[in-house]
């Protein structure tokens, strides 16, 4: 299974994998179509370690900004 909790869902509507889904189960479908099962555990780690650099990398942009 693909686990399709708040961050997943928001990461992949804002990356372009679904368009517009909120839904849980409905995003986990979307992305199955894309995602072999093989690799689906390897997709959850990237996403986290995805939104975490994107955070990291935006909060630093704004602690810049504030400087």
């Amino acid at each position: 299974a693909i686990v399709t909790d708040t961050h997943c869902i928001r990461l992949s509507n804002r990356m372009g994998l679904v368009d517009g889904i909120r839904e849980p189960r409905k995003v986990e479908m979307a992305l199955w179509k894309i995602i072999p099962p093989e690799e689906a555990v390897i997709f959850v780690i990237d996403l986290l370690f995805t939104e975490e650099r994107y955070v990291r990398q935006e909060h630093r942009h704004i602690v810049i900004a504030a400087a």
